[in-house]
């Protein structure tokens, strides 16, 4: 499983202090959302960590500010997770390699 961290900076808060968070998801329905970081004011900064994410995908994000005046969306943009290449064992004298490079070395009996 992969994991990344989402940051975003409230630009404007109308005047109140806001709750942020992100929605995210695989789809532009973006179905889940971040605990919200509550009483934020205008440059104050947010971020949240997401946990489980499926290696080689494309996420969907976009953060939200809700206050008493309503909620304002970001822009969507997107990130996508790397490609998890497990390691290869490799038979001595070679040692264990991830994809092409060699990690460990052993000496030959």
């Amino acid at each position: 499983m992969s994991q990344a961290t989402l940051n975003g900076i409230l630009t404007d808060d109308g005047g109140e202090a806001c709750s942020c968070y992100f929605e995210y998801g695989d789809t532009l329905a973006m179905v889940d959302t971040t605990t919200p970081t509550i009483g934020l004011r205008t440059g104050d900064t947010f971020s949240a960590t997401l946990l489980g994410l499926v290696p080689g995908t494309t996420y969907y994000y976009r953060a939200a500010a809700t206050n008493s005046m309503g909620t304002r969306f970001g822009t969507v943009l997107t990130f996508t997770t790397l490609h998890v290449t497990p390691p290869v064992e490799i038979p001595s004298p070679y040692g264990v390699m991830i994809g092409d490079e060699i990690i460990c070395l052993m000496e030959a009996g």
